[in-house]
């Protein structure tokens, strides 16, 4: 993964944006952050797109550790306002997929979520909501880590 992928903004709260790092090398630990409930929002609201108006409500880009998931929040979210679907071609639609990690890395999120939710279906897991959460809370924590 490239260093300019991992950095972004500090909290939506208006404090000065800080580049991120993966760990503090005070604290030599590493920075708070949950990859993998990144990865089932984006992959939910790739599934269904009715999920963003719920994650619009609750999460911002500045929320998402990795700068890929950020923008591709964004263009989420932007598409989300126009009354676009939201999945593997209006993503990229005239757009470099690169910065969104590659459109490999927008259909793993689609398969991978797939398989998550035949799971939580099962095993009656954690709901969406709680990743959601989750999310909104990281970039205060890592904004008082620095």
């Amino acid at each position: 993964m490239r260093a300019e992928d991992i950095t972004g903004s500090a909290v939506r709260s208006g404090c000065a944006a800080k580049e991120l790092r993966v760990s503090d090398p005070l604290l030599d630990k590493p920075l708070p952050q949950n990859l993998d409930a990144e990865r089932s929002v984006l992959g939910s609201i790739l599934i269904d797109n009715a999920l963003c108006d719920q994650a619009a409500k609750l999460l911002q880009p500045s929320d998402f550790f990795l700068a890929p998931h950020r923008r591709m929040f964004e263009r989420m979210l932007a598409l989300h306002e126009k009354n676009q679907p939201i999945d593997l071609v209006t993503l990229t639609d005239g757009k470099d997929a690169k910065d969104l990690g590659g459109k490999g890395s927008i259909a793993d999120l689609i398969i991978t979520q797939f398989g998550a939710r035949i799971f939580l279906i099962t095993q009656k897991g954690l709901k969406l909501k709680q990743h959601f959460v989750a999310l909104s809370r990281l970039p205060t924590m890592r904004f008082l880590v620095h």
